[in-house]
Order: structure tokens, then C-alpha cells, then sequence
């Protein structure tokens, strides 16, 4: 059930129910809870670098996975494979997933996609191409990686550099490699 299809007991909108999965303390989610809270959204934030709980992904209405020091290829950090599964398990929920950096590098591993070391970091405020500029304009975006990912198969391309994907579209869901949650703090 999404937020859009809730109501409370008094026949209005229930507020969207939103998961954030936070890596480390460094990685905050900035922008995304202002918007989220602009939104009257209902907000979780899971560390789950270091809570590992069960989580039932169809008891939110949007998962957003944040950026991280470590690979979303590197099932050797406890956390990383229990946010593959939680992540194909929304995904086939059908709950839409949003992936900033990190969490777009794994939405594309949980879809298929081989998620790798790049041969060229991408570090500062650089722009993308984008193929619809009305949802992902063309930057410049923050971009701090040194891994990238395939487009998944099936996917829409939604943006890119010479390094490769930066954007992509599958279902509900949308992976980006750069950071639109960045603010001067951060």
C-alpha cells in the first residue's frame, strides 16, 4: 500500500513512511530529510552499518540507501549483504527505492548489474548528461566515488558521464552515482 492509497482515521492522507539506511555516522542524509520533512513525511533512520535488525521493507512507503566509505560489492562488511537483501526485498515488494551514490551502486547490484572499482574517481561539483533534464538535471552535482556500476539490465539510462552511469531508472526506483543530498555541512 503506498502513502497515496493510506488514510487515517479521519479520512485524510496518511503521511508518507519513509526509511533511510545510514552507513556512518559521517554520511548524514541532509537535504533528503528536509525534503522528506517539507513532505510531512514520517521519517526511520536505520544505522545499519551497526543495528542489524529484521526489517519488513512493505512497512515503508520509500526506502532511500545513502552513500558510504565502503563497496557495495564487499559482502565482507557485515552490513553490506544484509542491504542486498533488504533491498531485493523491496524492490520486489514493489516499494521504490531511492540510491544516492552507495545506495545506487547496490540498487544496481540488487537488479543485476555488475557494481566494480572505477578505473577514474569522480570527486568535486561536475555536471552529468542527463536524458531527461526535468528529472535528473544536468548538474553540476557532488560527486565523491570510486566505484561505479552498470546500467542494470532493462533499466532506463537517465544520466551519465565518460566514467559511466550516473542515473538510472527501473520500476519505481532510482539509482544515482552523485550526491543531490549534500549541503555545506556535509
Amino acid at each position: 500500500m503506498s502513502s497515496s492509497d493510506a488514510s487515517t482515521a479521519d479520512g485524510s492522507a496518511a503521511p508518507l513512511r519513509a526509511l533511510i539506511l545510514q552507513h556512518e555516522e559521517p554520511t548524514p542524509p541532509g537535504l533528503v530529510t528536509e525534503w522528506l520533512d517539507g513532505h510531512g513525511a514520517s521519517i526511520e533512520t536505520l544505522r545499519i552499518d551497526i543495528e542489524d535488525r529484521e526489517v519488513d521493507p512493505a512497512g515503508y512507503d520509500l526506502i532511500i540507501s545513502l552513500g558510504s566509505e565502503f563497496a557495495a560489492f564487499d559482502d565482507t562488511k557485515p552490513f553490506v549483504p544484509r542491504e542486498a537483501t533488504l533491498m531485493r526485498r523491496a524492490v520486489e515488494a514493489d516499494v521504490p527505492v531511492l540510491g544516492l551514490c552507495f545506495g545506487g551502486q547496490m540498487l544496481a547490484r540488487v537488479l543485476g548489474a555488475e557494481v566494480h572499482r572505477s578505473p577514474d574517481s569522480e570527486i568535486g561539483w561536475l555536471p552529468v548528461r542527463s536524458t531527461d533534464p526535468e528529472m535528473v538535471p544536468e548538474g553540476p552535482w557532488f560527486q565523491w566515488h570510486f566505484d561505479t556500476f552498470a546500467l542494470p539490465p532493462g533499466a532506463t539510462l537517465m544520466a551519465e558521464t565518460d566514467v559511466g552511469p550516473q542515473a538510472f531508472v527501473m520500476g519505481r526506483s532510482l539509482g544515482l552515482q552523485f550526491h543531490p543530498e549534500v549541503t555545506t555541512d556535509i
